[in-house]
């Protein structure tokens, strides 16, 4: 056994840490793929995954300590000679491989054809290769780098590849959204796992200045959960007593001390005082709700709070089953949406929808990011036999259908909560020229609603989120202008230019009256919007 390296603290704490009996570590294949992300109930699962930036010529000695504690992990390596380092001239992927650890490579290929003109994919496809061929084994997995490079041009290398499948790439796996590695229905990529940590943490190198604060992290974690940790091996190593330039790596210049202090002090008010002033916030703002409802509540007072809406997940599927399915059925008259064969409802929630169209003779498929909806919806489907019903567990912003797959798509009370511009883009696609769209969105009166029957259930939690989603959309969307997914209610206004820009032509909107039967207007403001559009032959207005 060779003797144990010299490691930087947080990494001596982390590993230590990770050598107790109550862990068990794993490689991203082995994870992800081999065991289909099922996690050993009796152990915490950690998936280590080491991104090579920099730092080649450490890797040997890296991989000899980790065969040595019985530590699996996955190293993905960089191909671009010119920016990294020479790494065809090295036998590190090889002997990393032989040393029994997963090889994988690190994508920078997209910023390679926005800054050189180089053909992604091509020069992709054709570095797999090369690295299979390095190794002596085909290369199983790619993980897309991120830089500061990229930045400028808004782009991600992950773009490059997200929406394609692992096999079209020639892989087992890969982080994009086709993937079991990936965490669906999200803006930014994040592993499927219960936990992530990465030593960035804010800064390159960050749990330099919080040594305790992976195995703090770590420790949270209970036995049947998954925890992804991603590293640097530059950071492992106090690399400034030998670094080896035989590959082309400059050696990394020292910070100065005043930038290391500043750094030190960020990091640990984020992370030391961060939490503490998220809590005292959270506490103040469920006192001041407190407050409003205790001295708004008698002007309320004898009001009926039957209709209020549902605080859980089996409320609300127990309220809309108990209106039967011949009401749902007379709605879909209503809304003059029978005739269509194929149908998708995006956001099926416990499936009613996808019941009475199912009796009324469609072809129908449902889509939803909640497990337990889906779980809840084919329990019902089958209760009420329409078996043939099709569901898969998807976000709205990324379906698994083909292009021109519907005649009519269905999204009943989920679009705001979505990705507006991508879901357009989706629904355009998967719906067949002169198809309908069917959308109701929440209006601001549907919030205003939550905060009235806050007071009257004396909810606190219930007033505070119709509270916090008008304060936040208003915020984000008037006085940030953000482009993050804060929005969660429309008006007639924004959702027609919304349609419009996507190539949809509005046919009919108005109020909706929903099934749990809330009022169309709250305080003169719209509870609910409907809204019925075709899709033109075009596609999207600049």
């Amino acid at each position: 056994m060779p003797p144990e390296l010299e490691l930087t603290k947080p990494y001596a704490l982390l590993f230590a840490e990770l050598r107790q009996p109550r862990y068990r570590t794993y490689g991203v294949y082995e994870y992800f793929v081999a065991r289909g992300a099922q996690p050993d109930p009796a152990k915490v699962n950690v998936i280590l995954r080491f991104d090579v930036d920099d730092g080649l010529h450490l890797c040997p000695r890296l991989a000899d300590q980790l065969a040595a504690w019985g530590i699996a992990a996955s190293f993905y390596f960089l191909t671009h000679p010119d920016r990294y380092y020479r790494i065809w001239e090295s036998d590190v992927p090889r002997y990393v491989h032989e040393r029994g650890f997963e090889v994988g490579l690190h994508s920078d290929h997209y910023y390679e054809q926005l800054a050189f003109g180089k053909p992604g994919l091509e020069s992709l496809r054709r570095d797999l290769e090369r690295l299979s061929q390095l190794i002596g084994s085909p290369v199983r997995g790619i993980v897309y780098h991120g830089h500061p490079g990229i930045k400028p041009y808004g782009k991600r290398n992950w773009d490059l590849y997200k929406y394609l499948s692992p096999q079209e790439l020639g892989v087992a796996y890969h982080d994009g959204l086709q993937s079991n590695y990936t965490k669906p229905n999200l803006e930014r990529w994040q592993p499927n796992t219960d936990y992530n940590l990465t030593d960035y943490l804010s800064m390159r190198n960050g749990w330099k200045y919080f040594p305790a604060y992976p195995v703090r992290q770590l420790q949270r974690a209970q036995p049947g959960q998954s925890v992804h940790i991603l590293m640097h091996p530059q950071n492992l190593f106090p690399w400034w007593r030998d670094w080896d330039t035989r590959y082309g790596e400059p050696v990394p210049a020292p910070l100065p001390r005043r930038e290391e202090w500043k750094r030190w002090l960020r990091v640990r008010l984020r992370y030391q005082c961060g939490p503490l002033a998220r809590r005292l916030k959270e506490q103040a703002f469920h006192i001041f709700a407190a407050v409003v409802i205790a001295l708004l509540r008698p002007c309320f007072r004898g009001m009926d709070v039957s209709a209020a809406p549902p605080r859980d997940w089996d409320e609300y599927t127990t309220r809309h089953f108990a209106k039967g399915m011949d009401f749902y059925r007379q709605r879909l008259r209503e809304y003059g949406l029978l005739g269509h064969r194929r149908v998708l409802d995006a956001g099926c929630g416990s499936g009613q929808w996808l019941i009475a169209f199912r009796a009324e003779g469609c072809e129908v498929y449902g889509v939803d990011p909640y497990p337990p909806a889906v779980l809840t919806a084919a329990r019902k489907l089958q209760e009420y036999g329409a078996n043939a019903a099709t569901l898969c567990l998807a976000p709205a912003e990324h379906l698994p259908f083909r292009a021109d797959a519907f005649d009519l798509l269905f999204c009943y009370g989920v679009f705001m909560y979505t990705d507006h511009e991508q879901t357009l883009r989706e629904f355009a696609r998967v719906l067949a020229p002169g198809g309908r769209l069917f959308l109701t969105v929440d209006g601001v009166g549907y919030f205003l609603l939550k905060m009235k029957y806050g007071l009257l259930r004396r909810d606190v939690a219930m007033f505070r989120s119709g509270l916090r989603a008008i304060l936040r959309t208003l915020w984000h969307r008037y006085v940030r202008r953000s482009r993050k997914r804060i929005t969660t209610f429309l008006t007639f206004g924004q959702l027609r230019r919304l349609l419009e820009k996507h190539g949809f032509r509005v046919i009919e909107n108005g109020l909706e009256v929903p099934p749990s039967g809330h009022p169309p207007k709250v305080g003169g403001f719209p509870t609910f919007l409907r809204c019925l559009a075709e899709k033109g032959q075009g596609g999207m207005r600049d």
